[in-house]
């Protein structure tokens, strides 16, 4: 603003300039609870949608895998072995490709080594090697810890770390997989070790996993399809940070969600027979197929909540402040073939060795829902953090910005708004 008669004088001109208004940040606590709540229910329905027909039409692949004889029953389990060993492959070599690079002739060996590794794993988890599906879970959660105590020291000391933390932490959670898997040959439980069960004898298993592959996929087929519907907070705009800060946020209920709704209350409408070693009835063991998808809906909604609750401190830079405005990218359909495919990789693998670890539980003499509490617990572990897993294998990583804030008091949405205002 200038004042004409000084102007007229010749005087300096005096502008003021008025600074303004702060953004508001977002505040989810201050919505009205029913709504929000509404929309997170929507939301874990949306998940458990697509569980029902691939869960009906898995169990229908292992109804009629299971009455197969002679020939085709070695081809069910070459096929299904193949599809292991082909998963845990890809899986292995898309991480490996991020994390390793290929620039150097180290990287592409450990590349190579990943993939032989992941094969090889994939392919004894698939016909049922439950201390492979066990050395493996323990080699994950070794790798996890190691990567994410390195983090935390790089953040500190604000840099970036050292590329040869990568390769600590794999090292270690090769060497801690290995211990694990030879520690199981002495684990005795009803008087026989776990390391002596190289593959259930139960001949419908590999029937039972050939049903996951089609379960599998489509459960990827439906989520892709129905990503659209709805406008609940996306985890894709979260950093990598924030994807694993909302997942640990809604494990406790995804677990807690499978063990009392598939290891207790699934088990009771079994008969007496589960499908190990008998005949396998559609009819009979479809309720408890059914009553599986439940834990998906709490997944969903405890994951909607726990990602709304994020947002605030973990959204990308550049996202909205509301959650609710936040929309993807729409990827080409390519991309979306790829990420399905990626995703039922994931699945896949993490069944089979849910499967693998019940029915070895189940020889050695564990009740039906003895095996089915520590199975489904273990594999929920695991399947909080299976979207965690394919953003690894399509090259997400750790947020270069967040370096110096751990020493900051705002959070990183509010550091990238400040640093851009500068």
């Amino acid at each position: 603003m200038t004042s004409p008669s000084t102007a007229a004088r010749g005087a300096p001109a005096v502008v003021i300039h008025v600074a303004p208004e702060p953004e508001e940040p977002f505040r989810p606590r201050r919505r009205t609870c029913f709504p929000r709540c509404g929309a997170a229910v929507f939301q874990g329905f949306k998940d458990a949608a697509g569980q029902v027909a691939a869960k009906l039409t898995g169990l229908a692949v292992f109804s009629a895998s299971s009455m197969a004889g002679g020939t085709a029953v070695r081809v069910v389990s070459n096929v299904v072995t193949a599809t292991g060993a082909v998963s845990g492959a890809v899986i292995a070599v898309r991480i490996a490709r991020h994390q390793f690079g290929t620039d150097t002739a180290a990287a592409r060996a450990a590349t190579a080594l990943s993939a032989v590794a992941g094969a090889g794993l994939g392919a004894a988890i698939t016909v049922g090697h439950a201390p492979a599906a066990l050395a493996l879970e323990w080699a994950v959660l070794e790798a996890g810890f190691l990567i994410v105590m390195f983090r935390c020291f790089a953040v500190r000391a604000g840099d970036e770390g050292h590329p040869r933390e990568k390769a600590v932490a794999a090292l270690a959670a090769v060497g801690v997989g290995a211990i694990g898997y030879a520690l199981h040959g002495h684990i005795q439980v009803g008087g026989r070790a776990v390391g002596t069960f190289w593959r259930p004898s139960d001949p419908n298993f590999m029937a039972r996993q050939s049903g996951v592959i089609f379960e599998a996929i489509l459960v990827e087929c439906f989520k892709d399809a129905l990503s659209g519907v709805g406008s609940p907070p996306d985890r894709r705009g979260l950093t990598l940070e924030g994807r694993i800060s909302a997942a640990a946020k809604g494990l406790p209920a995804y677990v807690a969600a499978s063990v009392f709704i598939n290891g207790l209350a699934g088990t009771s409408f079994l008969p007496e027979t589960d499908g190990l070693g008998g005949r396998v009835h559609f009819s009979q063991l479809a309720p408890t197929v059914l009553l599986g998808c439940l834990p998906n809906w709490v997944r969903g909604t405890a994951n909607f909540v726990a990602v709304e609750h994020s947002w605030g401190y973990w959204r990308k830079d550049g996202e909205p402040a509301n959650p609710l405005e936040y929309r993807p990218k729409k990827k080409e359909l390519a991309d979306r073939v790829s990420s399905v495919l990626q995703k039922s990789a994931v699945r896949f693998t993490l069944i089979a060795g849910r499967n693998a670890v019940y029915a070895s539980l189940r020889e050695m003499g564990f009740s039906m829902q003895g095996a089915a509490l520590w199975a489904q617990g273990i594999y929920a572990v695991f399947a909080q953090y299976r979207d965690l897993y394919a953003d690894l294998m399509s090259g997400e990583g750790w947020t270069p910005a967040l370096m110096p804030l751990w020493s900051c008091a705002e959070p990183p949405s509010a550091f990238h708004s400040s640093a851009e205002r500068s």
